[in-house]
């Protein structure tokens, strides 16, 4: 009814006909409905008329019994090659494993199709809605001959979906490679200067390339201008302070928990050994004496002579690398900074470095949020980017047409041939139920919205006495709906059109 709305708008569609998106898919024996049984002389062609009949009065009932909850289409099932039991029971394993497959690469075209297309039409299968070409199935004889040996069949139907399920990845690898191309040149004309060509903002004079100096061009946040300004070229003497630091500091640490102000009021003095200090006070250490009367045992008194010893070891060594840091030569060159370009959150600025000193100020740099940047010198550059641009963009359109038009061609493919995998499913299950000759009656179900419930109750209370000749089989480990679900009394399939 609603069928011709698809081609405007899928999406709302597809959601607002959740009465369409799934079907089940049930057989039954063909008189399994039909309350009159056949004469036991009647044969052949006699025969066939009743169980037509039969299959009718069994779809009629059907129909009668859950008008209000469904509706139902009988199915074409053709009456494919049976072989033996045992091929059809492993056959019925290898089914749900190809049926799920097969759904996924459905579903991964249509996905696929909405992201490129965005809006517009809906997949069509074979000319059809792929609710109308379920609704109206026809079995393709020319594509899959029903006398095929159903392994060999079903094998085949697998192996072509899962070569369209490769080429559907490689094209897709290829498209995303362009488009994120396309970004890429986008960000470099648009971005901030962190990641936009720099090439209109640097001068080949602000370039110096010798044997011993280079350049490193380095983005600073606005807000860090100042900072970077006062701080670029003495990075070398700041990382060395904090590595004493580190390595003195825990130890300083120590003594301060060990014996309170003890210590900190003798840091930098000199041992119990008298000798005059470093800075020539004459402050002399607490004297020996003081230290008995105060309770100090002798390990006591021998272990802050120690440390007072270190600390002022420490106090030299701070003095020497002070009087060392004046001398070193840093590895960016001091007042050599210059800003080239600057924007709302960014600045750019040019600073010359020792080329061995190069990785050390990029880490140095990183470590305090600004950004080196890598540079060539190229003013083709941002032209051959411009197009590269145009001739990228023209590749993603044209790719994208492709792809689009290759879902429209695949998807029909795929979903007939996911169908056509149900259509085997229904056959081999219905044949390890009800036995042989075939004779099963397959019926679309279309469950109406809100009485799926009321739907399965009288499904059961119509052929709960179809259980009764399986209660058998059901005991063995062989699990007759293939996969775990509930069990039926009839053959109990789904088609979920939901992406």
């Amino acid at each position: 009814n609603h069928h011709h709305h698809h081609h405007h708008h899928p999406r709302s569609v597809m959601s607002s006909a959740n009465n369409n998106a799934t079907y089940w898919l049930i057989a039954v024996p063909k008189n399994a409905g039909s309350f009159t049984t056949a004469a036991a002389g009647d044969s052949g062609e006699k025969a066939q008329l009743f169980a037509a009949d039969e299959a009718k009065a069994t779809l009629t009932t059907l129909r009668q019994k859950t008008a209000k909850y469904s509706t139902n289409v009988e199915l074409n099932v053709p009456t494919l090659r049976v072989g033996t039991l045992d091929a059809l029971m492993q056959l019925s394993d290898e089914l749900g494993k190809i049926d799920t497959q097969i759904e996924g690469v459905v579903k991964k075209i249509q996905r696929t199709y909405l992201d490129l297309k965005a809006a517009g039409d809906v997949l069509m299968v074979e000319g059809k809605t792929p609710a109308e070409y379920i609704e109206m199935f026809r079995w393709n004889q020319a594509k899959y001959p029903i006398n095929a040996n159903l392994k060999e069949l079903t094998a085949r139907i697998h192996a072509d979906v899962s070569t369209t399920d490769d080429e559907m990845r490689t094209r897709l690898a290829k498209y995303t490679d362009v488009v994120q191309a396309v970004a890429a040149i986008e960000r470099k004309q648009s971005g901030s200067l962190l990641v936009k060509s720099l090439a209109d903002y640097v001068k080949p004079t602000d370039l110096i390339d010798r044997e011993y100096i280079t350049t490193c061009l380095v983005v600073v946040p606005r807000a860090k201008e100042e900072e970077f300004l006062e701080r670029y070229a003495s990075m070398d003497a700041e990382d060395a302070e904090k590595k004493v630091e580190r390595r003195g500091g825990d130890d300083d640490d120590d003594d301060d928990d060990n014996d309170g102000d003890g210590a900190a009021g003798n840091r930098g003095n000199t041992g119990g050994d008298g000798a005059q200090q470093d800075d020539g006070t004459s402050s002399s250490v607490l004297d020996e004496d003081m230290m008995v009367r105060s309770g100090m045992s002798s390990e006591e008194i021998a272990a802050h002579r120690e440390r007072v010893a270190k600390e002022r070891r420490l106090a030299e060594e701070r003095e020497q690398r002070r009087l060392q840091r004046q001398n070193m030569c840093s590895n960016v060159v001091p007042g050599s900074a210059k800003k080239l370009a600057e924007e709302e959150d960014y600045a750019l600025y040019r600073v010359l470095v020792m080329r061995k000193g190069v990785d050390t100020f990029r880490l140095q740099c990183r470590e305090r949020r600004w950004t080196v940047r890598a540079y060539v010198h190229d003013p083709q550059g941002s032209e051959d980017d411009k197009q590269r641009k145009v001739e990228l963009t023209a590749k993603r359109n044209r790719l994208l047409a492709t792809n689009i038009q290759w879902c429209e061609t695949n998807y029909s493919e795929v979903f007939t041939a996911w169908i056509h995998i149900k259509i085997i499913r229904t056959f081999v299950e219905s044949v390890l139920r009800f036995g042989i000759p075939v004779n099963f009656l397959a019926v679309l179900v279309k469950p109406h919205k809100g009485y799926r419930t009321k739907l399965r109750k009288t499904l059961e209370e119509l052929y709960s006495h179809l259980g009764g000749d399986l209660a058998g089989q059901i005991d063995s480990d062989v699990d007759i709906t293939g996969f775990g679900q509930e069990f039926y009394p009839y053959v109990y399939l789904t088609i979920d059109l939901e992406l």
